[in-house]
């Protein structure tokens, strides 16, 4: 599977001021697997410590960090050498030893020309209790495979050569209901790399869906690794729950009303944080930059990945008809799951960027639109619907006080300009963000 963000590792690897790469994100989403990749393709050899797996590491990061020494101990330990300008040093699991994360300092003060990469999972809560070594680390963030990763790892290059060659084009019917039953597909596998190859290798929805239970089993056993002080029965409910909540306001109430709000606060950060869900924070005046305007108790969430969230909540594909609207699927929370994935896959690589709405709060008079995003040094309003064009109502509130010079529907209807909105299809997301 080619990944995107190899090509930001590969900026990284050519910066003459290269200092150690730290790569985020949830549990399985692909890091070592595209880490590993990248260093078979682009050096000598890839050494891997990785502190879950090889015993003795641990012991040896305890020790002196001088670097020279460190090096000679991991060559001993690993058997292998370890050649500035020849050798990735992929730092694995690092999470599990704070010192390996303090020694990144020293290995940018010391040995700037060996190319080392940390990765792991529940890495920022490791970051929380260890000295970070600030100014000293490149960070890139890592995320499911996009649409148009899952395309390439279908081996459908010709289609994603001809996406990316008519951008937004008005695509013949064929091809626009191929493309729709891929978003389709899509929306069941999801972008997590094991499932995606599980479908590769089997053809079966069933062993995916087996997949996602056993995966999401495994974010329940974490539980315990970042919140030993809030009751597992409440992080319980809030995995289940939240799912089934996409699209709406996040109201406690909704999730579970026997659990304090101060609590479901404290689950909905830690799960944040562990990057299982992603909150969308609610603007109401919107400006640049969009953090600084938006509220922290006001916002919806999305899920990690669409595939396992559909799994979460239980959707019955055998239900869904064959030329069923995307935007009606499970009241349209699978669309608006799938653009705010792939809006995050294609912007907050380099920079873990918050997602946004935009909400209108005044009695008799309210309204939202599902996506605003800073687009061409602008802000650009997003909407998520169906093919019937009257129910825009919001988003032609926000045009006309806001006066965006863009405005975008995503939708099943081919790519289309209507006015001032742009009509596009679930499939050409990518060409908003080249």
């Amino acid at each position: 599977m080619n990944r995107e963000i190899e090509k930001k590792i590969n900026e990284w690897k050519i910066n003459p001021n290269r200092k150690p790469l730290i790569i985020k994100g949830a549990r399985q989403v692909g890091k070592s697997y595209a880490i590993e990749k990248f260093a078979r393709e682009n050096f000598e050899n890839c050494v891997v410590a990785n502190f879950e797996k090889q015993k003795g590491l641990f012991e040896l990061f305890e020790g002196d960090l001088n670097i020279t020494s460190l090096l000679e101990k991991l060559e001993l330990l690993l058997k292998t050498r370890i050649l500035p300008q020849k050798t990735l040093l992929f730092l694995d699991e690092i999470q599990k030893c704070p010192r390996a994360i303090t020694s990144l300092r020293y290995f940018y003060e010391e040995k700037p020309e060996l190319a080392v990469i940390a990765a792991g999972s529940l890495l920022d809560f490791a970051l929380d209790q260890t000295s970070v070594p600030v100014g000293r680390v490149t960070y890139l963030y890592m995320h499911p495979l996009s649409f148009f990763e899952f395309l390439g790892a279908l081996g459908e290059n010709i289609l994603q050569d001809y996406l990316l060659n008519h951008p937004l084009s008005n695509q013949e019917d064929p091809i626009h209901t191929q493309c729709l039953g891929l978003v389709k597909k899509y929306m069941q596998i999801g972008g997590m790399p094991e499932a995606v190859k599980i479908y590769l290798d089997t053809g079966s929805i069933r062993e995916v869906t087996l997949h996602h239970q056993n995966l999401i089993e495994t974010y329940r056993q974490d539980f315990s690794k970042y919140a030993p002080k809030i009751p597992y029965a409440h992080l319980l409910s809030v995995l289940e729950k939240i799912p089934q909540l996409i699209g709406q306001q996040i109201k406690y109430a909704h999730i579970d009303q026997e659990i304090r709000s101060t609590y479901l606060k404290e689950v909905i950060y830690l799960l944040e944080r562990a990057q299982i869900l992603s909150r969308v924070r609610a603007v109401q005046n919107p400006q640049i930059p969009l953090l600084a305007h938006a509220s922290d108790k006001v916002f919806k969430t999305i899920f990690l990945d669409v595939g396992l969230m559909q799994t979460l909540c239980g959707v019955d594909w055998s239900q869904v008809s064959e030329k069923a609207d995307l935007t009606a699927i499970y009241r349209g929370m699978l669309a608006e799951q799938f653009v705010g994935q792939e809006i995050l896959s294609y912007t907050s690589t380099e920079v873990s960027k918050p997602l946004f709405y935009w909400k209108r709060e005044e009695r008799g008079a309210a309204a939202e639109v599902d996506y605003l995003i800073e687009y061409e040094n602008s802000l650009v309003p997003i909407e998520v619907k169906s093919d019937k064009k009257g129910r825009l109502k919001s988003l032609h509130w926000y045009l006309s006080h806001f006066d965006p010079k863009k405005a975008f529907v995503v939708s099943s209807h081919p790519s289309v300009q209507m006015d001032n909105i742009s009509w596009i299809p679930f499939y050409g997301l990518k060409a908003l963000f080249p």
